[in-house]
């Protein structure tokens, strides 16, 4: 059967698809948590076919949103039975490990699970209750130190709060909400006025066009924009492919000179508060909307520029891209593969749309400053010269010879991030990678009785001693018998480190892609040594000592 159009954002699946990815890995964690303690049993056969559901349709039309429009009435239900199950299996295990730890708070308690193997300071958002006449939160981690928050919506009688703490690799944590009659404190370093936004790193000048014209690092004084150009989005038309109009982006296309997104522009600022401020930008162009909420903030990661967008995507035959355009000589660009990175040159005639993963990054020939530019969804990038970057946003091919099915792909409503991180050094990928993770597999706030509990109120299931080794993967062995870890070397070098984990380890050995064994591993104590070669990938299993705390049983059953 050949694909004759879509009807469908291909984006869509593919964001789908992504979150559910992380859905899958989050609830593999979380789930083995609750087991160790002796609380709800590890899923295996709803994470199983979790998987096996989605990688179903990872392929070539169906991912990329290419397939007849008849074949997303199962793709769509496959992808969203498989995020609501997930959805499902965190929050039992997240509520079963509360029950053993220590969640007593003088107002609301709220969990925070952190699903990745790093130190996570990116800001999460809770839902709580919060009577009227209440003007604020604060907001007490687990070492007792108030953190950064703010209010940032209300409902009747209840409130979003979005906050900032530093949660440990592959964690449990209690955070204390305490509603407060006074104001929110303001003594922060952002600021939202005019057309400037601004914290302790960054200082942002807006064009008319709401574009970025001006980028100011400020730890070293240097202006991350080109002179007279900005970092905004481009807009390519009359996007026509006569032979594979869903599949191809032309070179003529990309050579041509780009118009800008722009026409009934507006400049607001939509927050600034303690934690966070935002400056809102929205635009029409060429029979399409476009809203971008660009984001800085005080105490949480503060050296990475926000983009949030909501595309009402209705421009024919059109291709949209967001450019950043640095003030620093790069011939050569880094971009992320999942299990390591590539430098590529300008574009080719035969390489001028490449793939990237989570994250690119340019940086100077005397390696004294970078850009990386990171993102949630997209994965087509190019670099037309030496000092420009640019990330595909949206695609809806013309008419060429057939397929007149396919001039509506891509039309419809799309919401997506990317993000900017300025750094005053050579690139460093683990952090690129760290700083990616945060942004696609957000904390989750949950709320929670208040009670004492023997583990009090962090749980960290492991970290690695290096942030050049990475656990992508941590989730109970396929036979059941011990804890199945992946680790990655982000640094092409090669990394020597250990992964920690919080009960002393039995017995460890190095396993295959199939946890078939290769062989014992080393480990002392808690430490599991690990020496990887460059962009290696390393399989143990660990079977770990009794944690000595157990959970008080429950009665639970799986409703088919």
């Amino acid at each position: 059967v050949h694909a004759t159009g879509c009807y469908t954002s291909k984006a869509e699946m593919k964001n789908l698809n992504r979150r559910n990815e992380w859905m899958l890995g989050s609830a593999e964690t979380v789930s083995l948590m609750s087991d160790r303690l002796g609380g709800i049993a590890y899923p295996s056969y709803m994470i199983d076919n979790g998987w096996k559901r989605i990688i179903w349709h990872q392929f070539h039309d169906d991912l990329t949103g290419t397939s007849i429009p008849e074949a997303y009435l199962y793709s769509y239900n496959d992808e969203y039975i498989t995020l609501r199950q997930m959805r499902s299996v965190i929050e039992s295990a997240v509520a079963s490990v509360a029950g053993v730890m220590d969640t007593r708070a003088k107002g609301k308690a709220v969990m925070v699970y952190n699903p990745i193997s790093s130190v996570n300071s990116s800001v999460a958002e809770a839902e709580i209750e919060l009577p009227a006449g209440i003007r604020s939160v604060n907001v007490i981690g687990p070492d007792g130190r108030k953190v950064r928050s703010q209010i940032i919506a209300r409902s009747g009688d209840r409130a979003t709060v979005a906050f900032a703490g530093k949660n440990p690799s592959l964690s449990l944590s209690v955070y204390d909400f305490r509603p407060s009659a006074n104001a929110e404190e303001s003594s922060s370093k952002l600021k939202a006025e005019g057309n400037v936004l601004e914290n302790a790193v960054y200082r942002i000048t807006f064009d008319a066009n709401g574009d970025m014209c001006s980028v100011i690092d400020k730890r070293c004084g240097r202006e991350l924009v080109k002179e007279g150009c900005a970092f905004g989005l481009e807009f390519f038309g009359d996007n026509v492919s006569e032979e594979w109009p869903s599949w191809e982006i032309m070179r003529e296309v990309m050579e041509r000179t780009p118009g800008k997104v722009g026409g009934e522009v507006k400049l607001t600022v939509e927050e600034c508060g303690p934690l966070r401020a935002c400056m809102r930008v929205d635009r029409k162009h060429a029979g399409s909307t476009f809203t971008q909420k660009i984001y800085l903030t005080d105490g949480a990661v503060d050296d990475r520029i926000d983009v949030v967008n909501t595309v009402d995507w209705r421009s024919g035959a059109s291709l949209l891209k967001a450019s950043f355009p640095v003030s620093f000589d790069a011939p050569e660009a880094s971009y992320d593969m999942g299990m390591g990175h590539i430098s590529r040159g300008n574009n080719t005639d035969i390489q001028y749309e490449v793939f990237a993963h989570q994250w690119a990054d340019v940086t100077s020939t005397d390696g004294k400053y970078g850009v990386t530019v990171m993102n949630d969804s997209k994965y087509g990038w190019d670099k037309p010269d030496d000092h420009t970057l640019r990330l595909t946003l949206l695609h809806t091919p013309g008419v060429g010879k057939g397929y007149t099915e396919q001039s509506t792909q891509d039309m419809g409503v799309h919401t997506f991030t990317y993000s900017i991180v300025g750094h005053p050094a050579a690139l460093d990928p683990a952090k690129a990678d760290i700083d990616s993770d945060c942004i696609n597999q957000a904390q989750m706030a949950f709320g929670t009785d208040s009670h004492k509990g023997a583990i009090g109120k962090v749980y960290s299931m492991a970290s690695t001693t290096t942030p050049d080794l990475r656990i992508k993967a941590f989730k109970k062995a396929q036979d059941g018998d011990g804890i199945v870890i992946r680790v990655y070397e982000m640094t092409g070098k090669g990394s020597e480190g250990q992964v920690v984990f919080n009960s002393p380890i039995v017995s460890a050995e190095e396993l295959n892609g199939i946890e078939d064994s290769k062989g014992p591993a080393t480990f002392r104590g808690n430490a599991l040594d690990v020496k990887s070669s460059g962009f290696a990938l390393k399989t143990y299993r660990v079977r770990l000592a009794e944690p000595g705390v157990s959970i008080p049983s429950r009665e639970y059953t799986s409703v088919s």
